[in-house]
């Protein structure tokens, strides 16, 4: 074979199925589609690539990625994004950020003394609300108008994971320290004041390792109660602030996720040793139905949707499995270095892995369906909202049509 034939087979062979994008704006991306003639679920099969020009064409016009922001001040890594009445909502660098994506300026942009954070941020008609991390744990809640502090307050010590913010009609739930006195209580915040509407004390010899969540009018967490050596379930109905409890088989030395819930289960990951094994139970009556234990991803969590149970692995995969009896249904290619779960949308499963793709898979098989590669996108949490996935590239933001 000569030298020029060479180069045009290994030319081909580099293309197929990859298309490569210069968009305006200075974005690269490089677009791959799965034919969806194509069956990628039967394993051992050779199968010949039957993606068309026009195919690959259509595709690359589907998903192309559009600059929503261009980031000039080089804000760098920031929390998720949370994107409501076309605004993104974030933090990054001790500062919190409102993003006009339609025009692509800041709205408003507030200095915050602890603006690290891997929580969304929790989005209403006036106000949004920030979880960050410092010297503790904060909440601030900020005019969603003018970017105005409204109030700020700490609310714990230590936690694992990200701070989940947990609201419902307007109370935002945590765990917050006594001052002055031994233990910690959960209480509830009303969103608008910051004022206290709601508390149940806890014994003092319980201690947390995770945020607390709200589903249904009830909250649930766990608690470490070092004198007894075990972990207790906790589901409290907050209307009658009457709590549910039981000491759990689960090994009182492993450090307890934020739960999960959906589905008629609630989740516990329970981590150590490098590993991570999830604890299904029915909260009715906290019997454990199923646990499941894989490699430890730090800081992602479980997503509980339509039926299954997505977790990342420490062995590169994302595993869907059944949310009834803990099976896996389907695993598909991700990355060992994850930061943020796994997102489910319009039947979809979208996810941003550790060499900079944004991987989109079909939640019922773990089919990939397309995937972009956008530098910078490991970091980011994706946002699914109207048609389009937002991420945060090295640059600013992009928006990706789903269609």
């Amino acid at each position: 074979m000569s030298e020029n034939t060479e180069k045009r087979a290994g030319k081909k062979s580099l293309t197929t199925g990859m298309i490569i994008v210069l968009l305006a704006g200075g974005v690269l991306a490089a677009v791959s589609c799965r034919d969806n003639r194509e069956d990628d679920r039967k394993p051992g099969l050779s199968r010949k690539s039957t993606t068309t020009k026009a195919h690959q064409d259509s595709c690359k016009d589907a998903h192309k990625p559009e600059r929503v922001f261009k980031d000039l001040e080089h804000i760098g890594e920031t929390s998720p994004l949370a994107i409501a009445g076309g605004v993104a909502y974030f933090a990054a660098d001790d500062k919190l950020y409102a993003v006009n994506l339609k025009t692509g300026k800041v709205k408003w942009k507030q200095n915050a003394e602890f603006a690290s954070s891997w929580s969304k941020p929790f989005v209403t008609d006036e106000l949004v609300c920030f979880g960050l991390e410092g010297n503790g744990y904060y909440l601030y809640v900020l005019d969603i108008k003018s970017g105005e502090i409204r109030w700020q307050r700490l609310v714990g010590r230590f936690v694992i994971g990200p701070l989940t913010l947990a609201c419902e009609k307007g109370i935002i739930y945590t765990i917050v320290w006594r001052i002055y006195a031994p233990g910690q209580d959960i209480v509830g915040l009303d969103i608008r004041t910051g004022k206290e509407v709601w508390r149940l004390k806890l014994e003092k010899r319980l201690y947390y390792w995770h945020s607390p969540i709200v589903a249904d009018g009830t909250v649930y967490l766990s608690l470490t109660d070092w004198d007894k050596d075990q972990i207790r379930l906790y589901a409290v109905d907050i209307q009658s602030r009457s709590p549910r409890w039981k000491a759990s088989s689960i090994n009182d030395d492993a450090a307890i996720l934020t739960p999960a819930a959906g589905n008629g289960i609630v989740i516990f990951a329970a981590c150590g040793d490098g590993k991570v094994v999830l604890h299904a139970f029915r909260p009715s009556d906290w019997t454990e139905l199923w646990n499941y234990e894989t490699t430890l991803v730090w800081k992602t969590l479980p997503t509980i949707a339509d039926g299954k149970v997505y977790i990342f692995s420490g062995d590169g995969q994302l595993y869907a499995l059944d949310a009834k009896t803990g099976k896996v249904a389907w695993k598909a290619e991700s990355s060992r270095y994850m930061r943020f779960s796994p997102i489910v949308a319009d039947g979809k499963v979208f996810h941003a892995t550790g060499d900079d793709y944004l991987r989109v898979l079909k939640a019922d098989t773990g089919e990939l369906l397309w995937k972009v590669r956008i530098a910078g996108v490991r970091y980011s949490q994706i946002a699914v909202v109207e048609g389009k996935v937002f991420v945060k590239d090295d640059e600013g933001i992009l928006a990706i049509p789903l269609h």
